[in-house]
């Protein structure tokens, strides 16, 4: 990580990594019974200037999609499927829960990124994602909003989610919108009672600036429509920040860090 001058973040996603793994370069594409696991960073963004001299840095998460075969003996809680790509969440030997992907020809070769808590990841594929996670408490589904505009249902299965959804792989940004809902219908938030304690409220210029931005974050949630922004803190550098709604806890797994010029 840089400094906390500039707050240009980067997190590792999946960090429980096993001796026999090996990681596919970037430029790997689907051809055969291989699936498109690939190194991706997205990020920093520009930075964005305001009337109020406030700047913003943002990195997502550096992800690798690495080849586990401990993985491919692991425990299936949902699965799904899109063409000859499957998609699951799975729950290792230890308890940690991982979003996975491999090929209909390949069930040994499973690529996956561990999840924390109730927040999702994503898979990107060459015009689709495969997001999942773990549901909130007395959540019985969830619903992914693709590139397409449209809420694509996931399956759920033993406290878990998982669904493709169309993508554009040449776009920013980082997870897509997921709505929860209880069996009555009702909205659930992922939000944790820790982080909405702890959080602060964006002001005004913080939101605007980042409603200016690709996150898609600052303006009106893509999950549910609300406008009311939290910061949390993010890791241990000073002023680096997950952004989320305080209503659906939408996030876009981004650090986020705001800072004035010659501050």
């Amino acid at each position: 990580m840089t400094g906390p001058e500039t707050i240009r973040l980067t997190i590792q996603r999946g960090r429980k990594d096993h001796a026999d793994t090996k990681t596919r370069p970037a430029s790997t594409r689907a051809t055969g019974g291989r699936l498109p696991y690939s190194t991706r960073t997205i990020g920093p963004r520009p930075l964005l200037p305001t009337t109020s001299s406030l700047l913003v840095r943002t990195s997502v998460a550096t992800v690798e999609w690495q080849d586990r075969l401990v993985l491919a003996d692991t425990r299936i809680l949902v699965t799904t499927r899109r063409d000859d790509a499957t998609a699951a969440v799975r729950r290792d030997a230890d308890g940690y829960s991982w979003i996975s992907l491999w090929p209909e020809a390949r069930p040994d070769r499973v690529a996956g990124s561990r999840l924390e808590g109730v927040e999702p990841a994503r898979i990107l594929g060459p015009d689709w994602f495969a997001v999942g996670g773990m549901l909130p408490p007395s959540a019985t589904s969830a619903e992914v909003r693709g590139e397409d505009d449209a809420w694509h249902p996931a399956e759920v299965s033993e406290g878990a989610w998982v669904a493709f959804a169309p993508h554009d792989a040449g776009a920013p940004g980082g997870l897509p919108a997921v709505r929860f809902c209880d069996d009555g219908g009702a909205p659930v938030s992922r939000a944790t009672s820790t982080d909405l304690s702890s959080a602060r409220r964006l002001d005004a210029g913080e939101a605007e600036l980042l409603a200016s931005g690709p996150s898609g974050l600052g303006g009106t949630c893509p999950a549910c429509g609300a406008t009311d922004w939290r910061a949390v803190a993010a890791g241990p550098t000073p002023g680096a920040e997950r952004i989320f709604c305080g209503v659906c806890g939408h996030s876009d797994g981004a650090v986020h860090g705001f800072w004035s010029p010659g501050a």
